[in-house]
């Protein structure tokens, strides 16, 4: 059931590694940050540096990857 939906919405798999360098977007704001990745806690959430050296949680669909 879960390919099919993926299938009809055209969704596909994020995978983010340590150190990669992301644009990661709060819950209801429309503007991207530029973040790392500090690790993988799950199949979809990363624990993502913020510029200020906390670490915050982010789900794989609040993250698209930079390009350097």
């Amino acid at each position: 059931m879960e390919r099919q939906v993926n299938r009809r919405h055209g969704t596909f798999a994020r995978n983010f590694v340590r150190g990669e360098p992301v644009h990661v977007r709060y819950h209801q704001s429309h503007d991207w940050k530029t973040r790392s990745v500090t690790k993988q806690i799950d199949g979809r959430l990363y624990d993502v540096t913020l510029a200020d050296g906390s670490t915050h949680r982010f789900h794989a669909n609040q993250m698209h990857l930079r390009s350097t």
